[in-house]
């Protein structure tokens, strides 16, 4: 083996410590460049940390500064608004308020409510507008929790200010409830202007009554009177003049009833019924009214009518007249030559329900589309030349449409000049049961059996309340005419007089009068101590003809209310309505010892059907067996 020499060895270690150095030097470069990505990774993170705190330092700087915006909004809002508003929680402890609350409560710093029990602020404040009703509001909707259909509204006045009060409850996102907003609208100036409106509705409806109490009284004695002379022999001319008048009289009453029912229409005070009633017998009176006129004129009256025979509805029968008899006359008056037609017939027929179609049809002047345009206005006409021409108030068409809209339809109108004018309309009906027929209508629904009684009426006796004597003459001789006999008082403490000492078999009773009134004198009569003054029939007979008189006639205790004028066949129909259904009265013997008192069985056919004639006779309704006073002592006994 070669030795080195000095010189090789020192070379040789020199390179062996180069080697190890150079060995060195990469793992210290290796490790430089771990610590360098180690560096850098943490230098990611920490720009990441430092970047996710700076942007949630601005979502909470957003926050915040949306916080103090929505603070700054609902300050905004209890400082501004007009409304008196707070909000209670469900001690009805006093949390939050409007500025203008202290407009009621009489304190200069709202917040100073806050956290007040609100009977301790009441108690201290006093203020007049949370009354006892909106405090029973409130406290009824803290104790059902807010839940329940109580009405959450109502008005109240307090020093001459006029609020309507809202409470609504509060309920958690969990749909606990939480307390209430009470909210106190000022509308003292749009319900004063309501009051102030409807206050002048009403006055004008008192004046519409007033008036057609005035007008009617005197009506009633051209028309009772002009009744009475076209009884007698009369020469032609004689005749036709009365006929003349009693037109014209009639027409002016069409105009009175007008404006009552404009009055009551535009008050909303106007109710449609539901009585049951036979259609054809709607479409006959209907073209029985308007027939003489037609005729007249030499225009041809048509009735269309098509599956409606034995149709039996419910529904305002009298409204329905009324709709049909004014499109009916305005056909006929506006046609000079040619027809009219009435036309009916069902477009859908349900189990419970009927739809009618109707239409009237004339061939007459016909409409222009600027004319149709004011058609159904108040108060106006297509034309003004029409009003000089044909006359009438303008208010026919008006009230036909009111009152078709009352009942759930709608008029349609189409036309060509001088060729015609159709009007049309539909509504729908429930079917009647003939069973509600029997329970719902008046005796006089059924006028032909009372046809068969009227010989029946002669030697009733009627007591007739009346302080007018041109209408005591015209009543009076009205029941003449029937064969009734007649007493005649002129105040209400007379007729209570009269009953207390004789029997009648009705009394026919007017409203104003001096000493004692019909009202009065009617709620007297009824707490007589007499037999049978309960069932004694006593009909209002009055000029008074809106809708509160009818009423205000029952609730005295009146069964029937005839309006003035009087119309002799409404008239007579009343009589035997409730003089024949009424059930026998005392009558006097001939010997006038021993009283005979209904019901009274017939001993041939055992049926409660004996009826009093004329001269003390008596006769069974149902097999005409005959009985004189003294076999009428023996049945009643």
């Amino acid at each position: 083996m070669k030795k080195l020499d000095a010189y090789d060895q020192e070379q040789s270690v020199s390179r062996a410590e180069y080697d190890e150095l150079q060995q060195r030097l990469k793992s210290v470069e290796t490790e430089k460049n771990k610590i360098a990505r180690e560096l850098k990774l943490l230098k990611r993170r920490n720009e990441f940390y430092t970047g996710s705190v700076e942007s949630q330092n601005r979502v909470n700087k957003l926050l915040s500064d949306k916080k103090e915006r929505q603070e700054m909004y609902v300050r905004l809002l209890l400082e501004t608004s007009p409304n008196i508003s707070f909000v209670l929680d469900e001690n009805m402890l006093f949390l939050l308020g409007t500025k203008a609350t202290t407009s009621i409560i009489n304190t200069d710093d709202v917040s100073r409510l806050y956290g007040q029990k609100l009977d301790d602020i009441i108690a201290r404040y006093h203020p007049p507008a949370l009354s006892e009703k909106v405090l029973a509001l409130i406290r009824e909707t803290v104790s059902i929790r807010g839940g329940g259909g109580i009405e959450n509204q109502m008005e109240v006045s307090a020093e001459n200010k006029k609020y309507e009060v809202t409470v609504l409850p509060f309920h958690n996102a969990a749909h606990e409830f939480v307390g209430v907003l009470v909210v106190m609208i000022d509308n003292t100036e749009i319900l004063n202007a309501r009051d102030i409106a409807e206050a002048g509705t009403k006055a004008k409806s008192e004046f519409l009554a007033r008036m057609s109490h005035e007008i009617r009284t005197p009506m009633n004695a051209i028309l009772g009177i002009t009744y009475l002379c076209l009884q007698t022999e009369l020469f032609p001319k004689q005749r036709d003049y009365l006929g003349k008048i009693q037109t014209a009289a009639k027409n002016l009453l069409g105009i009175i009833d007008d404006l009552l029912d404009f009055s009551k229409i535009e008050a909303g005070k106007l109710k449609i019924e539901q009585l049951p009633f036979l259609v054809t017998e709607v479409i006959g009176d209907v073209t029985a009214l308007v027939e003489q006129k037609a005729n007249e004129k030499g225009i041809q009256l048509v009735v269309q009518s098509q599956n409606i025979n034995d149709l039996l509805l419910l529904g305002d029968s009298l409204r329905l007249r009324q709709i049909l008899t004014n499109l009916l006359n305005n056909a006929v008056k506006f046609t000079e030559s040619g027809s009219a037609v009435v036309a009916i017939s069902p477009t859908s027929v349900e189990p419970d329900f009927v739809t009618l179609h109707f239409s009237v049809k004339d061939t007459g002047i016909g409409i222009t589309p600027d004319q149709m345009q004011k058609l159904f206005q108040s108060f106006s006409q297509a034309d003004n030349s029409m009003t000089r021409r044909y006359g009438g108030t303008g208010l026919g068409l008006a009230i036909t449409k009111n009152l078709i809209e009352l009942m759930g339809g709608t008029i349609m109108v189409e036309s060509v000049p001088q060729q015609g004018t159709t009007f049309s309309f539909q509504l729908r009906f429930p079917k009647a049961r003939l069973s509600t027929l029997s329970e719902q209508s008046a005796p006089e629904a059924n006028p032909e059996a009372n046809a068969a009684q009227r010989h029946h009426l002669k030697g009733s006796h009627v007591l007739l309340v009346e302080d007018n004597k041109i209408n005591q003459i015209v009543a009076s001789e009205m029941l003449q005419l029937l064969g009734i006999e007649v007493t005649v008082v002129d105040n209400g403490q007379k007729a209570v007089d009269a009953i207390k000492q004789q029997d009648f078999d009705l009394v026919l009773m007017d409203i104003q009068m001096p000493v004692m009134d019909g009202h009065t004198a009617t709620r007297a009569i009824r707490l007589l101590d007499k037999q049978g003054v309960n069932e004694l029939p006593i009909i209002a007979m009055t000029a008074n003809a809106m809708d509160i008189d009818f009423k205000l006639s029952h609730e005295a205790g009146m069964n029937s209310h005839l309006s003035k004028p009087i119309d002799p066949e409404k008239f007579r129909l009343v009589l035997e309505t409730w003089i024949l259904s009424r059930p026998l009265r005392s009558h006097d013997t001939a010997d006038g010892e021993h009283k005979i008192s209904g019901p009274i069985y017939c001993r041939n056919c055992c049926e409660i059907s004996v009826e009093r004639l004329v001269h003390g006779h008596w006769v069974c309704e149902n097999c005409n067996t005959s009985y004189s006073n003294a076999e009428m002592l023996e049945v009643s006994c």
